[in-house]
């Protein structure tokens, strides 16, 4: 449900080359040292989200269940389902 070019950039270019370093403290020393911030696969990680929104509101009554997210892959997910049910 993610289109292909989106996926390569949202698991690859940012989750995995981004945030899993990020949260495992293995941020770069220096900015020689590690990749640098691609606008690109932010906004692809942003658009991975928003299509794992659209898939969750087809199952969710929102007045009545809770989504537990775990994973920071869909690190702003939490606000995006706020966000389109308030």
């Amino acid at each position: 449900f993610i289109p292909s070019e989106t996926k390569d950039l949202f698991y690859k270019g940012f989750c995995k080359s981004i945030l899993w370093p990020t949260m495992h403290y293995l941020v770069p020393l220096t900015p020689k040292c590690g990749r640098r911030f691609d606008r690109r696969a932010w906004q692809a990680y942003i658009a991975a989200n928003k299509c794992f929104v659209d898939r969750v509101v087809e199952f969710i009554n929102p007045d009545d269940d809770m989504v537990w997210i775990h994973d920071y892959h869909l690190i702003v997910l939490p606000t995006l389902l706020r966000k389109r049910f308030h």
